[in-house]
């Protein structure tokens, strides 16, 4: 799956995209840009893709910040549905990340070896 960057920051962001942001806050995007998607996640109501930002980190970013590009997602990738209240609903990619909440918080919190993984898959 492939997006292009259509904004890059949080000005005028509807409530579910803007939770926890300052509306000047930069996403390290570049509208134009096109970002292949590793993973898509729900989230506080929220519909985030894991791309690969300008700074060369992986992040889950609001889909409110794309449009769509490609929309063939890889032959790898498996669903995972969580009941995790008003945090992480689901996940939709490889294995590695969507297997459990464990091995999703451990690529949002830059564990050493998910990074690893997260490496070698991109």
């Amino acid at each position: 799956m492939k997006v292009r960057a259509i904004r890059n920051s949080y000005a005028d962001a509807p409530p579910h995209v803007a939770w926890g942001t300052y509306p000047r806050s930069q996403n390290h995007l570049t509208e134009g840009k096109e970002y292949k998607v590793y993973t898509i996640s729900f989230y506080k109501a929220c519909l985030c893709l894991l791309v690969i930002d300008d700074f060369g980190t992986e992040s889950f970013k609001p889909s409110w910040f794309f449009e769509i590009v490609d929309r063939k997602v890889p032959k790898d990738w498996q669903v995972n549905l969580f009941d995790d209240g008003d945090r992480l609903q689901g996940l939709i990619g490889p294995e590695f990340i969507v297997r459990d909440g464990e091995s999703y918080d451990a690529l949002i919190e830059q564990e050493p070896e998910a990074v690893e993984k997260m490496v070698k898959y991109v």
